[in-house]
């Protein structure tokens, strides 16, 4: 707080603006605040391990419990965000985190997180805060696929054993959070490892007629077998076609789904989040020129239209599939 002198002509004005200044900086401190992030290294390259060093402060008598994610934004969006620090595991394979200076034990993990943490997924030191800041030290790590710049968000509250703050994408919702806290931009450069993804057609098509104006339904399915998520937006696929026919599509549903099934985000990815181009008049070949085409449709998603904002595929099983009417 900085020092300052205030003169006035009189007692009682000088005793309300003293007694103002206590009361405002009480206010300063809510059920939880985070301050001090600092990461280490300052200039980390995919796949270094980082140290993450923060302060924070509960209310007396209320549990410290929080959830670190990584992002290449400094706002937190359902299904968005790489969580490397939670009770549900730390990324990578870290089993230990201090709390004022004592060790604890944590589950570690070879994966990110990119559904979020539950009521009870925040990491919790067992013991109850004080009111005053108490030294955190995670150490975690860049996944390799990673680069660009990047931030630590950290999202705290002042609960209990059963209770922290709930930020989770396949709920498509959060709750109990007192703070989220970002950290300054860092950087990561170096070279990264490519996504492991797998892309499949589910089945031959079905076609509805054989004459103009019929149509023909495809599914395609992506999977992501990498160590982090991999954001929709980043992805595009190319058919192409050769027919004598001028072709349109009509966007379908498309569906998130994490590696055990469950649907991520809980409802259908919207055609405002669908980015799709038909090029009719192209003449192109390939291999030894016996593929022939002379249209390609090409679909994405956009980064940020409709429900879903910035949605990611998550790691290790992770999928989305595509219904494409044409």
């Amino acid at each position: 707080m900085k020092s300052f002198r205030l003169l006035f002509p009189k007692a009682g004005i000088a005793l309300f603006v003293f007694m103002f200044a206590i009361f405002s900086s009480a206010s300063i401190f809510g059920a939880a605040t985070i301050t001090n992030i600092v990461i280490t290294p300052a200039s980390p390259i995919p796949g270094q391990a980082i140290t993450i060093d923060f302060d924070i402060s509960v209310t007396n008598g209320q549990r410290p419990r929080f959830a670190i994610a990584l992002s290449d934004k400094t706002t937190l969006n359902f299904c968005g965000q790489d969580w490397i620090a939670s009770k549900k595991g730390i990324y990578k394979n870290q089993t230990t985190w201090w709390y004022d200076g004592v060790a604890k034990v944590s589950t570690g993990v070879a994966i990110t997180d990119t559904n979020g943490p539950d009521n009870n997924e925040s990491l919790d030191p067992g013991v109850n805060g004080d009111g005053t800041l108490k030294h955190v030290k995670v150490i975690s790590a860049i996944p390799p696929e990673k680069s660009g710049n990047m931030y630590i968000i950290i999202i705290a509250r002042g609960g209990d054993a059963l209770n922290g703050p709930r930020y989770q994408c396949s709920a498509f919702n959060s709750s109990g959070i007192d703070t989220i806290a970002v950290s300054a931009m860092f950087t990561v450069t170096g070279t990264t490892t490519p996504y492991k993804l797998n892309l499949e057609m589910l089945n031959s098509g079905v076609c509805l007629g054989t004459n103009t104006g019929s149509k023909w339904n495809q599914n395609y399915k992506i999977t992501n077998w990498s160590e982090s998520g991999i954001f929709l937006s980043n992805l595009k696929i190319r058919y192409w076609i050769n027919d004598t026919h001028a072709w349109t599509f009509n966007n379908q549903e498309d569906c998130g789904y994490s590696p055990a099934g469950a649907q991520v985000p809980n409802n259908n990815i919207n055609t405002a989040e669908q980015n799709d181009t038909f090029n009719n008049a192209i003449t192109a070949s390939c291999e030894s020129g016996t593929r022939i085409a002379n249209k390609y449709f090409e679909f994405g998603w956009n980064a940020a239209a409709g429900t879903h904002l910035y949605v990611m595929i998550a790691p290790n099983g992770g999928y989305v599939t595509k219904i494409q009417a044409w």
